[in-house]
């Protein structure tokens, strides 16, 4: 009788301690991160369901070279992550080290990074817009039937999913699925605009926090604060 309850207890631990995690991963620039992107974990982490989504700022976005220094976007993703459970950030040295292992692929060398640090016994999800997807055909970055990644397509509004053979074939084996949301509309280029503006209804589509960091760090054209003069 002992021996057999051993045996349960045994199994039972073993099973808990090899369970397998569903990981998603959502690149973007988050110039400046904002509630739309906050749906997009929240909706992620309920439906697929997902265990933990890292949410990776783009290192050094091409496509966008007046971006925000990458150290103000990390922070602002930083701070969504200390408030939102299942929101996680890689350390800022796995970005530095992935610059340096593929400077030409940062966004290959991170997901290859997290799924060393993390294990192959976990399943792997890759969160993108329908924009982004589309760059992905463009550039053959389409999972393989044997890579450990499933690809998760948000709709967004104006573009359209591009129909490859690839990309009917992937849809058809579940390499890459469409994950149904609605979020709304809202551009960081606007928002930063408005930061520009001082506009008062800021306060509704940023988190506090990234508020805050706006405002202390000066970001999107906002005047230096005075120093205050000193005393002759």
């Amino acid at each position: 009788m002992f021996k057999s309850l051993f045996v349960l207890l045994f199994v039972l631990l073993f099973q808990g301690m090899a369970r397998a995690d569903q990981i998603g991963f959502y690149f973007g620039t988050f110039d400046p991160p904002h509630k739309a992107h906050l749906q997009l974990v929240r909706d992620a982490l309920a439906q697929v369901p997902l265990d933990a989504v890292y949410v990776l700022p783009n290192y050094s976005p091409e496509h966008k070279p007046g971006a925000t220094e990458f150290i103000h976007r990390y922070q602002m993703v930083a701070l969504e992550a200390e408030h939102l459970p299942g929101m996680r950030i890689l350390p800022i040295e796995a970005f530095t080290q992935a610059a340096q292992r593929d400077p030409n692929d940062l966004t290959g060398a991170l997901i290859n990074g997290l799924r060393e640090d993390l294990g192959p016994g976990h399943r792997y999800y890759h969160l993108t817009g329908t924009d982004s997807f589309n760059k992905m055909v463009d550039y053959g970055k389409l999972p393989t039937p044997a890579e450990n990644r499933t690809v998760l397509v948000i709709p967004r509004q104006g573009y359209e999913l591009v129909r490859t053979p690839e990309v009917e074939a992937a849809l058809a084996d579940g390499r890459v699925k469409m994950l149904a949301v609605t979020l709304p509309e809202l551009s960081s280029s606007e928002i930063r605009t408005r930061v520009h503006a001082d506009d008062p209804a800021l306060r509704e589509l940023l988190s506090p926090w990234v508020y805050d960091y706006i405002l202390r760090q000066r970001l999107y054209g906002l005047p230096a604060l005075m120093e205050p003069a000193n005393p002759s």
